[in-house]
């Protein structure tokens, strides 16, 4: 996800994504450099947040 985009960052981090790495200057846009976020979630992570929901 490029950082910009707080909209998509904010979605994933919803549903429990977290921010495993940054790689940095990895888009080129419009004459500019942005980083990408890496964001993972694990299978227990997921499932945990999953019983608590019910």
């Amino acid at each position: 996800v490029l950082e910009f985009n707080t909209r998509a960052i904010h979605a994933y981090e919803r549903v429990g994504f977290v921010v495993e790495g940054r790689l940095r200057q990895a888009a080129y846009l419009g004459g500019h450099y942005y980083d990408s976020l890496v964001m993972g979630l694990l299978r227990e992570e997921f499932e945990a947040a999953e019983r608590a929901r019910a």
